[in-house]
């Protein structure tokens, strides 16, 4: 069995394929499991229009790490390993940097905090129109290109599954012991 990629963000939500080399019946369910060291992932996969490979969302992960992947099919209330196992590896990117530090510096927080992380940590056109620190946020829209603009916005998605794939603070996992309105 083989994946299609070789590394992924750590925060996932990215497309992949593994191959399919085991005959399944049409109407079998399709999982892909994902097992790293201190978690393991299971996620549903589908059956691609080739009939070969199985699709499924990488889940985000906890660590930068290789993670073994493994996939199943279930048919009749049975549950069978496909073949094989491969595997694929977390890594941190411009991204998981940009959500760690908005994290890190959450009471700081105020509303150019944004353009500031990709000042400091973009390497993509978009970012190093905003490193030059002339323009302000409705500027820059009108100062980048659509292709900058374009990767602008796509930095700002994968920045947005980092923040979510990352532990919550310890006061917000905790809200019961608050009323609702603080918490928030």
């Amino acid at each position: 069995m083989e994946v299609d990629r070789r590394e992924v963000p750590l925060y996932g939500q990215v497309e992949a394929s593994v191959s399919l080399e085991t005959v399944a019946p049409e109407a079998a369910e399709f999982y892909v499991v994902v097992r790293g060291s201190t978690l393991t992932h299971v996620t549903t996969a589908k059956r691609d229009t080739d009939g070969l490979s199985l699709r499924f969302t990488v889940p985000g992960h906890a660590l930068s790490e290789v993670a073994a992947v493994t996939s199943y099919y279930c048919s009749q209330g049975q549950v069978q390993l496909c073949q094989g196992e491969t595997s694929l590896e977390y890594r941190r990117d411009v991204a998981q940097e940009v959500a760690e530090c908005l994290s890190a510096a959450r009471e700081q927080l105020g509303p150019r905090s944004y353009w500031e992380a990709l000042k400091r940590f973009s390497t993509s056109t978009a970012g190093e129109a905003l490193g030059t620190g002339r323009f302000g946020c409705s500027e820059v829209d009108a100062q980048l290109g659509s292709s900058a603009e374009a990767e602008l916005r796509h930095l700002d998605e994968k920045i947005t599954y980092a923040v979510a794939n990352l532990d919550y603070p310890r006061q917000w996992k905790n809200t019961d012991s608050r009323p609702r309105e603080e918490a928030c």
